[in-house]
């Protein structure tokens, strides 16, 4: 079998269980409504219809990488849901089919489902005997209760790309284009210095040409002033003086400068023999409002939805891989750590990014590089019982 006839193979299977096929309804309504293309980010929340929808309508043999790469992620994840599907117990299965269903609708819904698909997976892959326990027929409320040597409760958290940083990648990419088109004429030395120049956004990115213009004008004057820092963004001015490699194309690779926050877009101007050259950094934090949510959605697992009587994990799936590396390293987090422990029933806390689908040639034909990094809570009052990530 090739990878072909495996997506005709996973297809066929879904159009069993959705004759109407509602990634293609979902598909055509956001289509109808755009005079113009979708964009990427639009595409990237609806990966999942945008596949399969596309799988319907054309010629594999004629998409981009792009679009390959949305099939590849439907057809795995449809996979997992059937095979899924096929495992639990039939009075469960009409819930589970309408929820299915139902989550082509909603972006974020379908990305707490393709998460749960994706734990449910890597604790098999671990060894573990993974018992679906969220649905209609069962008192509890977590997703699954899994066996090994010991039984642990698992609940499953997602936070979406619009959650977290004040700007995402690509408002970033769009932010330092519009920087340089305007051109940066900062003062430092004529020969051997780089000088690093670090936007550190704290609001969010405008929507509107005007709204982008009056940012630009703001940032400019307060560089100007020297007004380093405003409601909306500080800056961070750093020189590394008598560099005698200056032309060489990756020097600031070997400079100690700082970065504040997560870097999500980097420029450094193209080298002229010993002339100075200028870095431009855009970074971004985590906003207030995440801290709160991740932190009560975290609680309120951990109260009122995983027994005190049993150990419990919750797994937390953070979708901006910017945000997830903030998160993982941030005394912030730390912080938010210690009052979710306070529950001593609370094993773990499992951080998880990157579940993306890569395709290959060869069977299995997929393969998933998580990051997965797991925090052990050192009073859970069920000592005995390990890391699930080992």
């Amino acid at each position: 079998m090739c990878v072909e006839e495996y997506y005709g193979f996973v297809y066929s299977k879904l159009l069993d269980l959705y004759p109407n096929k509602p990634w293609s309804t979902i598909m055509s309504k956001m289509t109808s409504k755009k005079k113009n293309p979708i964009s990427i980010e639009k595409l990237g929340e609806r990966i999942m219809a945008y596949g399969l929808d596309l799988w319907e309508k054309g010629d594999f043999s004629k998409y981009d990488e792009y679009q390959k790469s949305a099939i590849a992620e439907s057809m795995f994840y449809s996979g997992k849901f059937l095979e899924f599907y096929n495992s639990i117990l039939d009075e469960d299965k009409a819930s589970l089919k309408s929820r299915f269903g139902a989550a082509f609708k909603e972006s974020q819904d379908m990305r707490a489902l393709v998460f749960e698909l994706f734990t449910y997976n890597y604790l098999s892959s671990k060894g573990y005997l993974v018992e679906s326990k969220d649905s209609k027929n069962t008192s509890e409320t977590y997703d699954y209760l899994i066996t090994k040597d010991h039984e642990v409760q698992v609940e499953c958290k997602s936070f979406s790309n619009d959650k977290g940083l004040y700007i995402n990648n690509s408002e970033a990419q769009e932010l330092n284009r519009l920087i340089l088109e305007r051109g940066l004429n900062i003062e430092q030395p004529p020969e051997s210095s780089i000088t690093f120049l670090t936007l550190e956004m704290l609001s969010i990115f405008p929507k509107s040409n005007k709204g982008k213009q009056a940012l630009l004008d703001e940032i400019y004057d307060s560089l100007d002033n020297g007004l380093l820092s405003s409601e909306k963004f500080k800056l961070h001015l750093e020189v590394f003086y008598n560099l005698d490699n200056i032309e060489a194309e990756e020097v600031w690779r070997e400079l100690p400068s700082k970065v504040y926050g997560i870097e999500l877009a980097y420029t450094i101007s193209t080298a002229k023999g010993k002339k100075s050259r200028t870095a431009l950094r855009i970074t971004s934090t985590a906003k207030e409002a995440f801290w709160r949510e991740f932190e009560n959605k975290c609680k309120d697992a951990a109260k009122r939805q995983l027994s005190s009587d049993k150990a419990g994990s919750i797994f937390v799936h953070i979708s901006n891989l910017d945000t997830y590396k903030e998160l993982k390293s941030s005394d912030r987090f730390k912080n938010k750590l210690k009052n979710i422990f306070n529950q001593h029933h609370i094993l773990s806390l499992v951080l998880v990014s990157n579940i993306s689908v890569y395709e290959q040639v060869d069977y299995p034909f997929f393969y998933v590089s998580p990051l997965i990094k797991e925090f052990k809570n050192d009073e859970c009052k069920f000592y005995k019982v390990g890391r699930l990530s080992e």
